[in-house]
């Protein structure tokens, strides 16, 4: 596979992919891309970068195979199509696009062009998600019987908030939800299967944007087994909470912190035992986030074996539907 790499972007989440790159292979050659050619030198002082230009320049750059797009939401559906009308594998960070009609245009072009598009979901990829799916198939917990998380980070100030892309509603497909809880989400339908029923309270009491929810609570019914995932997630907390407490009825699985900026990384696996106490044992992580890393060497195994089609396209498409039917449902609150 060539050591050619390109990123769009050069905010946070470009920096995180440029360090994960380093560390899986010191020899990639890292070519950024931004609408600003002062930003893209500011990015690249210091760094291992090959060359850096406008976005059309790494787009149309046919040294190059392989783009992961790390810019504002309203921008990824065309630079998606045109990194795939050039024939690039791309990881786009999410939200992947703004509706998922557009998600679905996109996919029928990757695959009718036989390239990887895989989108940013990164939490999939921590240590003790990874765990918890493999302890998930030795089936020693019988029945799943209900899921309840939390997750949660601490609110910025209102002028800093309102300053923000993710605060304008042209750039950005809704809240809290899309922006942060679709994580969550995932991760559940990821280790349990599809929903069945969606319930959902959302409110915006703090930033009080219209239409950008920043608090929302929402009851899912899965499809294997008709038990109960709830879930909680805010803009607006006093800290950073990550939790995620699995119950089954021979035992539990509980997550504090699977990233951890959050705090010490913690999972809890309890046993129930009728006739003793219960028992737990507890395993803890690294205190560093191997989660991007490992994402992008699941995209790079995934270009190598041609799996264009065992993507998690699909899976975002699913997330995205469910939130603009939450969006559009939800018109009588006036958020």
């Amino acid at each position: 596979m060539d050591k050619n790499i390109g990123i769009l972007g050069t905010g946070a989440l470009a920096q995180k992919r440029y360090n994960s790159l380093l560390e899986i292979n010191k020899n990639f050659n890292i070519f950024i891309g931004s609408s600003s050619n002062k930003r893209a030198i500011e990015f690249s002082k210091g760094k291992k970068i090959y060359s850096n230009g406008s976005y059309d320049e790494i787009i149309s750059n046919k040294k190059i195979s392989k783009i992961i797009i790390c810019n504002e939401t309203y921008k990824h559906y065309d630079l998606i199509k045109k990194c795939l009308n050039n024939n690039k594998h791309v990881l786009c960070e999410k939200p992947l696009t703004m509706k998922k009609e557009e998600t679905k245009k996109i996919k029928n072009i990757s695959y009718k062009k036989k390239l990887v598009l895989t989108c940013g979901l990164n939490h999939r990829f921590y240590p003790a998600i990874k765990d918890i799916k493999q302890l998930l198939k030795n089936k020693n917990f019988g029945k799943l019987l209900h899921i309840n998380s939390k997750y949660c980070y601490s609110g910025r100030e209102k002028k800093v908030y309102r300053k923000e892309w993710r605060s304008n509603k042209k750039k950005t497909p809704g809240g809290i939800i899309i922006e942060h809880g679709i994580h969550i989400l995932d991760l559940i339908f990821h280790l349990f299967g599809k929903p069945k029923n969606v319930n959902y309270m959302l409110t915006n009491n703090f930033y009080k944007l219209k239409n950008l929810e920043e608090t929302f609570a929402i009851g899912v019914i899965l499809k294997n087994n008709n038990s109960i995932a709830n879930v909680f997630s805010s803009c607006t907390n006093w800290k950073n909470i990550f939790e995620l407490n699995i119950t089954f009825e021979n035992g539990y699985l509980d997550i504090i912190n699977p990233n951890p900026s959050y705090g010490k990384s913690i999972l809890k696996i309890g046993y129930r035992n009728h006739y003793k106490p219960f028992e737990f044992l507890i395993r803890e992580y690294s205190n560093k986030d191997t989660s991007f890393q490992n994402e992008i060497k699941q995209f790079l195994w995934l270009i190598k074996q041609k799996k264009y089609k065992k993507t998690n396209i699909d899976d975002v498409i699913k997330l995205q539907n469910i939130c603009e039917e939450i969006y559009k449902s939800n018109k009588k609150l006036h958020l």
